[in-house]
């Protein structure tokens, strides 16, 4: 669950790993008092943990990804809190246009990243050839192919993980009166992508549907960074 506690505490796990010798002793008190009481501990104990952890080092950069996805005041408590860390402290934040946060960091140097048209293209095309659906249609009628660029690419935003989305529905297309179809009702917000990603889990099988939702369970329940294996 993303609460400012929670993502503090895992910023300050991050940067106790970066440290060598022993803990600091602010953290072994807490972490004693908390263990034998078998509670957690609150925003203030984190904050003075990470403080501690922070004078420590020379610099401490943070990089806080997708800042948007938090909701609005879970951001702005972290915000707060992290803004007012020691000086040493650097902070990297990606994000979308959302309005509080660009006016937040108005002053603050800032890069937009987005796809050019060219690359997204690219991309979709390939996208469209790892489809063995979408590779037959659009060799049937190769005009297809040409318009699901256009569309998708007007419709991305500049964004490769919303072109993504958008082919992985087109794909499911069986025909090209629904492709056409589809094309005229791309979704537009990334939120509307994601909505129509979990209706096409509902379409699944029921084993298909229930290891793909078990899946994302995982993913936003999980309360250490995931690592894979090759086998």
């Amino acid at each position: 669950m993303q609460t400012p506690e929670n993502l503090l505490a895992g910023v300050c796990v991050q940067l106790a790993d970066t440290l060598s010798g022993p803990l600091s002793k602010t953290l072994v008190d807490i972490y004693g008092s908390h263990s034998r009481l078998q509670t957690r501990p609150t925003l203030i104990e984190i904050l003075k943990v990470l403080e501690s952890t922070v004078d420590r080092l020379d610099t401490a950069y943070l990089v806080i990804d997708a800042l948007d996805e938090c909701s609005e005041q879970v951001r702005n408590v972290l915000l707060t809190r992290i803004e007012a860390l020691p000086g040493n402290t650097r902070l990297l934040v990606t994000t979308r246009h959302v309005d509080d946060i660009v006016n937040r960091y108005r002053e603050i140097p800032k890069i937009e990243i987005r796809a050019t048209e060219i690359d997204l293209t690219n991309y979709i095309t390939s996208r469209i050839f790892s489809s063995t659906r979408l590779t037959r249609t659009v060799r049937d009628h190769p005009a297809l192919e040409q318009e699901i660029c256009e569309r998708v690419t007007s419709k991305a935003d500049g964004m490769f993980l919303a072109a993504k989305l958008h082919v992985d529905a087109l794909s499911t297309k069986g025909n090209v009166k629904t492709l056409k179809e589809a094309l005229r009702k791309l979704p537009t917000t990334l939120d509307e992508l994601y909505d129509d990603a979990v209706r096409r889990i509902d379409f699944q099988n029921q084993d298909d549907k229930l290891l793909a939702l078990k899946a994302l369970r995982w993913v936003a329940y999980t309360y250490r960074p995931l690592s894979f294996r090759m086998l």
